[in-house]
């Protein structure tokens, strides 16, 4: 789907999938889909209050800072990528 133009596709773990329906209903001037994680999550606190806030469409996080390597990963390799480091 990636390859299809202006295609907004997003790959939520446990509580972005959370906010990503809200994104994807604010999105209005391009398709999106979503890319369901397979198995078990890995046991996420929701935001407090339970609020949905749409997110930033091309926008990533940083999870943890190093100085040598960049580890980028979405879905579950993110899990992977930091098991290896930590």
């Amino acid at each position: 789907m990636a390859c299809l133009p202006n295609m907004v596709v997003m790959a939520p773990d446990e509580v972005e999938h959370f906010h990503m329906v809200a994104t994807a209903a604010a999105i209005d001037d391009r398709t999106s889909c979503f890319h369901y994680p397979h198995g078990h999550g890995i046991g996420v606190s929701l935001s407090p209050g339970n609020k949905v806030i749409p997110l930033e469409v091309g926008k990533g996080r940083i999870m943890l800072e190093g100085e040598w390597v960049a580890l980028l990963g979405y879905r579950t390799t993110v899990q992977s990528c930091l098991a290896t480091i930590v």
